[in-house]
């Protein structure tokens, strides 16, 4: 039996009587509404979780105060668009000027019907509230927004990786699992490695590394073509139902 998974044990338990105990003290100071405007225990988060955890923790603070800037712009273009939405050139064309103008049906089945210009009246004005000439400037600085969001979460990481001695620490870092080393610990062949120069379980190249690499990129190979393949599905799927809609409405009429 091998050990495939490790889960570490809680540090004390919610209801504590003792205040001070790791769990409790996150979960009164931390994980409570009571708590939501005041700032992350990222200290005390680092020493119960870990830093891999804290350090998402952290972002997802960092961002969130981050969107604040970007929230605030994004209402303030909201708020251009419902105080224009009345001396808008394109809404008065539609809801008043030329509001008898009839288009044409929007399918070419007989039982649609003609519309009046005037009936898109509500749906022009909703969506002037939000595609109005405020939303080019909206672009302009979410690109801009972005790009100092990323530069400044650079320096607050560092800035925090660097108060926790981590400075080295890499979050993409995936270490081996408790299987894989299982299976490794009944190896016989090792090699010294020279990088390191700890003897090291050597794995057999032809019973391995090749199935397994083969396997790989047949998986690979079979995820990039699948959408090739599935394209001409997709572009005929309208020109199928079309045909299936007025073959229906003949059975039906007969």
């Amino acid at each position: 039996m091998s050990l495939e998974a490790a889960f570490p044990l809680h540090e004390g338990e919610c209801h504590s009587s003792d205040d001070k105990a790791p769990r409790k003290w996150l979960l009164n100071n931390w994980a409570s509404f009571s708590t939501i405007f005041k700032k992350e225990p990222l200290d005390d988060i680092k020493e119960y979780f870990g830093v891999k955890i804290c350090l998402y923790f952290a972002w997802v603070g960092f961002y969130t105060c981050m969107l604040i800037s970007a929230s605030a712009v994004g209402v303030l273009c909201f708020l251009h668009g419902f105080f224009t939405l009345v001396g808008d050139a394109h809404s008065k064309d539609v809801c008043e000027n030329h509001k008898d103008i009839i288009l044409c049906p929007w399918c070419d089945i007989k039982g649609c019907k003609y519309e009046q210009l005037g009936q898109t009246c509500t749906f022009v004005r909703i969506t002037h509230l939000f595609d109005n000439g405020a939303a080019v400037f909206f672009a302009v600085f979410m690109s801009l927004w972005a790009v100092i969001f990323l530069e400044l979460w650079k320096r607050y990481s560092s800035k925090i990786t660097h108060h926790w001695d981590v400075t080295n620490f890499d979050t993409l870092e995936e270490h081996p699992r408790p299987e894989y080393l299982a299976k490794l610990s009944t190896v016989k062949k090792k090699k010294v490695n020279f990088i390191t120069g700890v003897n090291e379980p050597c794995v057999s190249f032809w019973k391995r590394r090749v199935p397994c690499t083969i396997f790989s990129w047949s998986v690979m190979l079979l995820l990039v073509t699948f959408p090739w393949a599935s394209k001409p599905t997709v572009v005929r799927y309208p020109w199928w139902m079309e045909e299936l809609t007025l073959i229906s409405i003949c059975l039906i009429a007969l």
